[in-house]
């Protein structure tokens, strides 16, 4: 993650929670004249969700992705007539853009699948789509009884992502989703566990994660 300059400024920006309020601050600076910041921030008031019990029975799961596109796939020259509207090639590979037109054909996919066939949901292998995309999803999947939308997604605390918590990354998403498959860390402590991994602070189970066992 690149770090916005406004808000960071150098390192002297930052947020914190203090006596039940989120504090942001950009720390102090000059401005030349005319000069230009954008704070741009977005607030995620959304319902969560009780944790759902686990479900009964398994049907066939379709795994998504919208990160990548295949090559071979038929249409692919066609969507390539978009310039890089739908996807982008970054190092060979074929990236689509989560924000464009390509969720119509997504979501139009998934529609016929579940009117043609007999499937128990998708699997989402991360999630390059906003919020809108993944409530027609749902309304989509809800034509048929017990289908469902499983999330498998990377830990973000790390130095790569920006040390992102990845629920919070995700949360305008999650009251949409009923499973999520994030790789547990036995290793690590109880509370990193707790608040990283396991989904239960936002109501919905990480089905990788395994249990409270820690020893220090």
């Amino acid at each position: 993650l690149v770090m916005p300059k406004s808000w960071d400024n150098s390192g002297f920006g930052g947020i914190r929670y203090e006596d039940g309020k989120f504090i942001v601050y950009s720390g102090e600076r000059n401005l030349n004249y005319g000069e230009k910041l954008e704070f741009n921030f977005n607030l995620s008031v959304t319902p969560i969700k009780p944790l759902a019990d686990k479900f009964k029975g398994s049907c066939g799961l379709y795994e998504y992705s919208l990160c990548a596109f295949p090559k071979t796939a038929p249409e692919f020259e066609a969507l390539c007539d978009f310039d890089t509207e739908l996807i982008e090639l970054h190092n060979g590979v074929a990236v689509c853009n989560g924000e464009s037109r390509i969720c119509n054909y997504f979501t139009e996919d998934v529609n016929r699948l579940a009117d043609n066939s007999e499937f128990g949901g998708i699997v989402l292998h991360g999630a390059e789509i906003d919020r809108n995309t993944m409530k027609r999803l749902r309304k989509v999947l809800d034509k048929r009884e017990g289908a469902r939308i499983e999330l498998a997604l990377d830990n973000q605390y790390n130095m790569e992502r920006g040390f992102a918590n990845t629920f919070c990354t995700y949360a305008e998403l999650l009251p949409y989703v009923d499973k999520l498959l994030i790789k547990d860390e036995a290793e690590k402590t109880y509370e990193y566990r707790l608040l990283e991994l396991s989904g239960i602070p936002f109501g919905i189970a990480n089905e990788e994660f395994r249990d409270f066992s820690y020893t220090k």
